[in-house]
């Protein structure tokens, strides 16, 4: 994750930029398809989630 204070930047690659998106997005579909909700609010619904799963967000730290 690219950070700076008092450190040198560091971006990821394209490549794993791309990797990291996609993986992302196959998660997004299987938490979808996992959902009852149907029907005329479905979009809404899945929107909401998605909104309240990135509030909630908090990165594991990994082990060096």
């Amino acid at each position: 994750m690219p950070f700076a204070h008092q450190e040198p930047l560091a971006l990821p690659v394209r490549a794993e930029c791309d990797v990291r998106l996609e993986r992302t997005c196959a998660a997004y579909r299987r938490s979808e398809d996992d959902r009852l909700c149907t029907g005329r609010w479905h979009q809404a619904v899945m929107r909401s989630l998605l909104t309240l799963k990135l509030l909630v967000f908090a990165r594991r730290s990994r082990s060096r």
